[in-house]
């Protein structure tokens, strides 16, 4: 079926091609919904990211008391002046971070293998320390919705570019890539 051109079932695109650039040609063409979905739901992880990272800020006197009780050296910097640093660090490694998650997230889109490989190590780092933090205690996730649906976006993230669609989509487009840069030096 040919909804919204994208490629809902590879194996008929497998078998009536001829070579694997036909392939290369017609999965760049139709991206399967697998890769669409997953850079889709990277973007509205990026959003809950930029909440929970607003919600911290304007939460400074919580803030201050997560900064004071984590350690004795900052009586010598001050409270005020501790809390805005760690702020600072907090909201300068939030905005990196989501910055390269747009971008790998639009590289993925157009066929980056690398790009799709850093968003599922980086989804699955953040189910391992959600995990982690449910284990010892330090997040209860039963009672806490937010926690619960990152994790489930996380997870479908996972499922989403780790499917042989998605990573074939990202493999060909790839290969397609550096046979062009290829030919193109050959030809110079």
């Amino acid at each position: 079926p040919d909804r919204l051109d994208l490629a809902l079932d590879a194996t008929s695109i497998y078998a009536d091609a001829k070579s694997v650039r036909e392939v290369t040609r017609t999965l760049w063409h139709r991206r399967p919904l697998q890769t669409v979905v997953g850079a889709a739901l990277v973007l509205i992880l990026l959003l809950f990211q930029a909440w929970d990272v607003l919600g911290t800020v304007l939460d400074w006197n919580g803030l201050r008391t997560e900064v004071v009780d984590c350690s004795k050296d900052i009586e010598t910097l001050g409270n005020e002046v501790a809390t805005r640093i760690v702020a600072g660090v907090l909201i300068g490694l939030s905005l990196l971070i989501g910055c390269l998650q747009v971008i790998a997230s639009i590289s993925v889109f157009r066929g980056s293998n690398r790009a799709r490989l850093w968003i599922l190590t980086l989804s699955t780092v953040s189910v391992i320390v959600s995990m982690t933090n449910y284990f010892t205690g330090d997040r209860d996730l039963a009672t806490n919705m937010y926690a619960l649906t990152t994790i489930a976006m996380q997870v479908a993230v996972l499922l989403s570019l780790s499917s042989d669609s998605s990573r074939l989509f990202t493999r060909f487009s790839t290969a397609a890539l550096r046979a062009e840069r290829q030919d193109r030096a050959l030809e110079d």
